[in-house]
């Protein structure tokens, strides 16, 4: 995954987040959430979801090609 600070502006954050073929979605995007520690967040998705199964919080396996666009909130 990669990621980018697009733009921020009073204490609001957009980032563009890009995941490559077969990244685990859910996984990837807890860790850019404490990293970046975000609070609270909304995200937008541009591409396809390969697979997923939402069932299991505890064991995320959402796989995903495409980019995402996430906002956050500190």
């Amino acid at each position: 995954m990669k990621a980018k600070l697009l733009h921020e502006d009073d204490g609001q954050r957009t980032f563009a987040l890009v995941f490559e073929s077969g990244d685990f979605v859910m996984e990837l995007l807890k860790a850019f959430a404490a990293k970046e520690k975000l609070s609270g967040s909304q995200f937008t998705t541009i591409g396809a979801f390969l697979s997923g199964d939402l069932s299991s919080p505890s064991r995320p396996s959402i796989c995903a090609s495409g980019k995402t666009l996430m906002r956050g909130w500190p």
